[in-house]
């Protein structure tokens, strides 16, 4: 098992003390120095090792038993796509005290689930600040003090700190920041809600794993942002001519380009290019097996019954997807 010991050591640490000066990368030797003088050197070790486990169940390095919680493991999972690392700081320490606490691992999946979300709106607006993530979990972990503390308090808790208003971005907010230039804004998460949604949506005999890497070392994803209206400057003469001559096309690819409606998750995106739109909906590879938008993910399923693609299109795909997320990720 192999975890990242900077990050943990510093999440271990401030779940254990929340009430202390969160410790950082320029504190954390010292802090570790004068905390093992206090607690003796293998007392922390051996809560150290313990912790290192839930650390790794959370970040998927753990080899071996998942301590019997594969609803959070795969939630944790989740969490990660969704760019939300801070958030095992509050996950380690309720696994770690689940058994005072009694929680299940549905409490835990529950947990996970509303940071996820909160992360999604959060890594989407960037509110609130950076430097706030961090002690919003430390001051829920403060409201937590088992014994008196029980799985019922823990959701609730979690649910009135995370989503107060002063703690997360309003719907307004996170609406504006959807129908932006989301690509251009956050990469990552314009990823992630795609596939989120697509995911949310899966048929049998749509895609099995959106997460797929390219290889098993890899940290490039087989499916990938595609743009089906062209994000280059130079548009073919088909593309220009679909959307009204050059001021137009011009026009129209500034306003929409980077736009949630106008942005699909392909495995071919260096094959589709700038083709036209009806050539990247219909592609086909030799084996006649469809490489363009029909490829059975439901977030297509408005692109798929075009005939042509411009600024009507993109507006109607982007209301829909921007409702269906802010369903998806309702506080």
């Amino acid at each position: 098992m192999v975890i990242p010991q900077e990050r943990f050591l510093r999440y271990y640490y401030n779940a254990s003390n929340p009430t202390m000066k969160p410790a950082t990368r320029s504190t954390l030797i010292r802090i570790y120095e004068v905390w093992m003088e206090q607690e003796g050197v293998e007392k922390l070790l051996n809560a150290l090792i313990n912790a290192a486990h839930v650390y790794g169940l959370l970040t998927g390095n753990l080899d071996d038993d998942d301590f019997g919680l594969p609803l959070l493991s795969a939630k944790a999972l989740e969490l990660r796509h969704a760019g939300g690392e801070s958030g095992y700081m509050l996950l380690m320490w309720l696994v770690l005290n689940r058994k005072k606490i009694e929680l299940l691992d549905a409490d835990l999946e529950y947990v996970a689930n509303k940071l996820v979300t909160w992360f999604v709106r959060r890594n989407l607006t960037d509110y609130p600040a950076t430097n706030a993530v961090q002690r919003l979990f430390s001051s829920i972990i403060k409201k937590l003090n088992p014994p008196e503390v029980n799985s019922k308090l823990v959701c609730q808790t979690v649910q009135g700190i995370l989503f107060d208003p002063d703690n997360v971005a309003s719907d307004e907010q996170f609406e504006r920041a959807l129908r932006g230039p989301i690509y251009e804004d956050n990469r990552g998460m314009t990823r992630f809600i795609l596939s989120s949604l697509a995911e949310h949506d899966r048929t049998d005999e749509g895609w099995s794993d959106l997460w797929r890497k390219l290889t098993a070392k890899s940290n490039q994803y087989y499916l990938t942002i595609e743009h089906i209206l062209p994000k280059t400057e130079h548009m073919t003469k088909e593309w220009v001519e679909s959307l009204g001559g050059e001021e137009n096309a011009k026009e129209i690819r500034n306003k929409y380009v980077h736009t949630i409606g106008n942005l699909t998750l392909s495995g071919f995106n260096s094959e589709l290019g700038t083709m036209d739109f009806k050539h990247k909906r219909d592609r086909m590879d030799k084996a006649a097996r469809n490489i363009g938008y029909r490829n059975g993910l439901s977030i297509n399923r408005d692109v798929v019954d075009k005939d042509k693609w411009g600024a009507e299109e993109i507006e109607k795909r982007t209301d829909r997807l921007v409702d269906e997320a802010m369903r998806l990720f309702a506080i």
